[in-house]
């Protein structure tokens, strides 16, 4: 099991490292979780410490290729995005049905309004 996944699949966030050695010596899931593992880890004798999450851009180069060359949280995180994806084509799906209403509506008030605007009777 990979060191930046959960046992129920989900992506751990923060990393605790040795910036000298260029080691991961933890992970979690929270920042608060994260500062207290660093914190008995300094404790433990541990130094030169760094806490970074993982999912940020300034996480040292490294680092990120360290978690790219992970294939179990690859794999999770191409799940999440395909996940993400097909959410936002639910709901734009929905969105354009909800646009092409309005547009159905919009065409029935300008025949209504042409219809109006048209001389109709007698006298005029």
């Amino acid at each position: 099991m990979s060191m930046f996944v959960n046992e129920n699949g989900s992506l751990k966030t923060y990393a605790v490292v040795d910036t000298r050695a260029e080691t991961v010596l933890a992970t979690f899931n929270y920042v608060g979780e994260a500062d207290k593992g660093m914190k008995a880890l300094i404790k433990d004798g541990a130094g030169d410490l760094a806490l970074h999450n993982i999912t940020h851009p300034k996480c040292p180069d490294w680092l990120q290729d360290l978690i790219r060359s992970d294939s179990e949280y690859c794999s999770r995180k191409a799940a999440d995005l395909d996940a993400r994806a097909a959410s936002l084509r639910r709901k734009a799906a929905a969105l354009v049905e909800e646009a092409e209403g309005y547009e159905g509506r919009a065409a029935k008030w300008r025949e209504l309004s042409e219809a109006a605007s048209a001389p109709s009777g007698p006298g005029m």
